[in-house]
C-alpha cells in the first residue's frame, strides 16, 4: 500500500520522507506508544533502507546506558536507534550487535524531532 495524502511527513532524509502512517509500505518502525512510522525513499531510489524510532520520553535502564557507553537518557536513546538500525540492516540480533557490532559500512542520517529520536540508514 502507498501512504495516503493525509499521512503526515515527520522528517526527511536521503531525499525521502518519514511518514506517520498505519498503511504505507517501506522500512517500518514503531515508537514506544505503538505509533507506526515508515521511511519512503525518493522516487527511483532502489536502496534498501532501515528505520528506527524511539519516543524522546521513552525510559531506558541504567544498565543499558552503561552497555552503550553513555551517561544520559538522551544519548542512550540516540545510540539505541543507531544500534537497532545496524541490527536491521545486517540481519543481526540487536543484543549481538551490542556485544560485537557487525563490520558493515552504513550510511546513517539522523532526523530527530522534538518528540522522536529518528535514525534512517542504508548499507553503503
Amino acid at each position: 500500500m502507498v501512504g495516503s495524502q493525509a499521512d503526515p511527513v515527520v522528517a526527511r532524509a536521503f531525499g525521502g520522507v518519514v511518514l506517520a502512517s498505519p498503511t504505507a509500505s517501506g522500512a517500518t518502525s514503531y515508537d514506544s506508544r505503538g505509533q507506526r512510522f515508515v521511511f519512503r525513499p525518493a522516487p527511483g531510489d532502489l536502496a534498501s533502507y532501515a528505520l528506527d524510532i524511539e519516543t524522546v520520553s521513552a525510559g531506558i535502564s541504567p544498565d543499558l546506558c552503561m552497555a552503550l557507553g553513555v551517561t544520559t537518557r538522551a544519548d542512550a536513546l540516540r545510540a539505541w536507534t543507531e544500534l537497532e538500525l545496524r541490527a536491521k540492516l545486517t540481519n543481526t540480533p540487536v543484543l549481538a550487535c551490542l556485544k560485537s557490532p557487525p563490520p558493515a559500512k552504513i550510511c546513517l542520517r539522523r532526523a530527530d524531532t522534538a518528540t522522536h529520536w529518528i535514525a534512517i540508514g542504508k548499507l553503503s
